[in-house]
């Protein structure tokens, strides 16, 4: 009867540690949510890798601007500009990508979103969001506008330690 309970209350611990290391990505992005909603940057500044994040910004901003001088049929002065863009763009992501600064952009991101809503008399987030695993370290949150759900933003948290996650990555549209 002892080795029943012992058993039972072994197994009890595994699956409660299972769900708490499950659920920790989302404790994260929630406590994400609420150092940017309380607009503190220092609190946000635990969640985030900022080397990585840069180099992601700067690789997703880069790669948007190839792609618009590829749609501009090779002309040498979109060529010429996107070269230009590619090189004030990273200075400016090295000043914005701060506590201070991902702070202040995502709380105007959400403001930028939710326009069209509060027209209406709404003051709800006009967003979809969805979070899941993609992989046993990487968590992905996506947000996408109800209007056009084909521009989505792409924020990847990856694990640090077994429960701690850090956003590494953000991918504009």
């Amino acid at each position: 009867m002892k080795n029943k309970i012992r058993y039972s209350l072994v197994v009890s611990l595994i699956i409660a540690t299972l769900m708490v290391i499950a659920a920790s990505p989302f404790y994260a992005a929630y406590s994400m949510k609420n150092a940017i909603s309380a607009r503190q940057p220092e609190k946000l500044a635990n969640y985030v890798d900022f080397p990585k994040v840069k180099e992601s910004l700067k690789r997703s901003l880069n790669a948007s601007l190839i792609a618009g001088v590829k749609d501009s049929e090779k002309n040498g002065l979109a060529i010429f500009g996107a070269a230009f863009a590619m090189a004030i763009a990273n200075p400016i992501i090295d000043a914005m990508v701060t506590p201070e600064g991902l702070t202040h952009l995502m709380n105007t991101g959400g403001q930028a979103l939710n326009k069209q809503s509060s027209k209406n008399g709404n003051s709800e987030l006009d967003a979809d969001f969805s979070m899941s695993y993609s992989g046993v370290n990487n968590f992905e949150i996506v947000v996408s506008a109800k209007t056009d759900p084909s521009k989505h933003i792409k924020f990847q948290l990856q694990r640090y330690g077994l429960l701690e996650w850090k956003l590494i990555s953000i991918t504009l549209p």
